[in-house]
């Protein structure tokens, strides 16, 4: 509830833009921002926050794309729901946050912030019992009807990963000189 009333007061009070839709009429405009606001509200608080992947149906496109630091996880709906549940089964308690949300012309873009209890396991990573907090940000494309086409996501992953209790290690230094 928290990341949706930020939403709105960004929304309403920060200065929210989106100033070229292509070949949309004001009143088409409108509509697609509306349709817009509505569908990231879903896609944050019902997909994220209250676990129902289900909900990425009416509001992403079924070739949907996500990157993570600009590799292609994902490429369609389906494997977009078994991506998010990567996530779920490892903090069944996660709760992404809004920061910031700007739209400017078929994109959104969000600062975002990510809690959650490792209390599963999270990928083939199995369960550590610790809380993370990351912050990151994502570029989000829509189309002119407000459908989720495509999220670029960036986040310090090495944070993420030193939070549940990894460690960097450096290389073995090489002993053979010749």
């Amino acid at each position: 509830m928290r990341a949706l009333f930020s939403f709105f007061i960004f929304f309403f009070f920060i200065g929210y833009s989106c100033t070229g839709i292509s070949m949309q009429t004001e009143k088409e405009r409108i509509q697609t921002e509306q349709n817009v606001i509505k569908n990231i509200s879903i896609y944050i608080t019902t997909v994220w926050n209250l676990n129902n992947v289900e909900a990425l149906e009416g509001i992403t496109g079924t070739g949907f794309i996500r990157t993570l630091n600009g590799i292609k996880v994902v490429a369609s709906q389906n494997e977009l729901k078994a991506h998010i549940n990567v996530f779920i089964k490892g903090f069944p308690d996660l709760e992404v946050s809004l920061e910031n949300v700007y739209l400017a012309e078929e994109n959104a873009f969000i600062n975002w912030n990510f809690t959650g209890l490792n209390s599963g396991v999270y990928g083939e990573y199995p369960p550590t019992d610790k809380k993370v907090r990351i912050g990151g940000i994502s570029q989000i494309t829509f189309n002119k009807e407000g459908i989720l086409t495509k999220e670029d996501t960036y986040f310090n992953e090495l944070s993420l990963l030193q939070q549940l209790g990894y460690h960097l290690n450096p290389p073995n230094p090489k002993t053979d000189m010749k």
